[in-house]
């Protein structure tokens, strides 16, 4: 009897490693994002984005491969990122990873952070959705399956009542919108927001390894389940 492993998670920062080439041929799942998907690709030249932190959290793609027995999981989160970067993300990530079937999208948490009064609420919401929009049209058009997540609300335990007041009304104004967004293009919508409580967090922003698997588990029901379509049709 043949058994088979289960893949390691591979991470976008690999590409130097010799057996990067082999890997990203194997590689089903993509996901793509901020600091809310991967803190191991904080530099990559490549696409002018750089740095570095000295406390590197928990994030969900490692729980996500984890969980799944059979797929290829790359972690492709560069922390720092905002949504108006997701287009070339992408395009590179969908080069790199030609074989990959779903690809898992997570921008906008410092979008507004960015434009944190409410005044510039509206205009920063649409722009996140237009970025998001502009990238599953083309996953999409190329035959592959995008999953979103929502932006988590902070953690309101190492926060001012004016801050938590803002963010809780970004978040909530934004995240409509955004389901809305899915509901109109049948694109399926992790809620992370509605799961992720302020002890599933490492900081005020940014979740522990509990909310990280949280987040991954949000994420791998919603894949089984298109998996599971897939294969009744």
């Amino acid at each position: 009897m043949i058994i088979q492993k289960q893949p390691k998670i591979l991470y976008l920062s690999d590409s130097h490693n010799p057996d990067f080439e082999e890997k990203r041929k194997l590689i089903d799942i993509v996901c793509i994002g901020d600091s809310i998907t991967g803190w191991n690709n904080a530099r990559f030249e490549r696409l002018g984005i750089s740095g570095t932190s000295e406390t590197i959290y928990s994030t969900y793609p490692q729980f996500l491969q984890d969980l799944e027995k059979r797929f290829a999981v790359v972690d492709c989160g560069i922390a720092g990122a905002y949504s108006r970067y997701g287009w070339d993300y992408l395009i590179n990530a969908m080069k790199k990873f030609q074989n990959a079937k779903y690809f898992v999208i997570g921008y906008g948490t410092n979008d507004l952070g960015e434009r944190f009064r409410i005044a510039q609420l509206e205009q920063a919401s649409k722009h996140i959705i237009g970025s998001i929009d502009k990238m599953t049209n083309e996953l999409l058009k190329q035959s592959k399956q995008p999953i979103l997540i929502n932006i988590p609300n902070l953690n309101e335990l190492e926060l001012s009542e004016e801050i938590i007041e803002i963010s809780r009304r970004q978040r909530d104004y934004h995240n409509k919108k955004l389901k809305q967004y899915c509901d109109e293009q049948n694109i399926p919508l992790a809620d992370i927001c509605s799961v992720l409580k302020d002890e599933h967090f490492a900081d005020a922003l940014h979740p522990n390894e509990a909310g990280a698997r949280l987040i991954a588990r949000e994420v791998y029901e919603l894949i089984k389940s298109k998996k599971q379509c897939a294969t009744h049709t």
